[in-house]
């Protein structure tokens, strides 16, 4: 159980992105660089 607005949620947004980012990343897919924002690139890296 998971509740609304706390760190938890926040911890699991976080993972849910980085996974995302991560999967996009490896993807062979052109152009994925290109839509990278810089705040995507700093969440990959913090």
């Amino acid at each position: 159980m998971m509740c609304k607005d706390t760190v938890e949620e926040k911890i699991m947004q976080l993972q849910d992105r980085k996974h995302t980012l991560a999967n996009d990343l490896i993807s062979t897919k052109t152009g994925f660089l290109k839509k990278l924002s810089l705040k995507d690139i700093v969440g990959l890296f913090s």
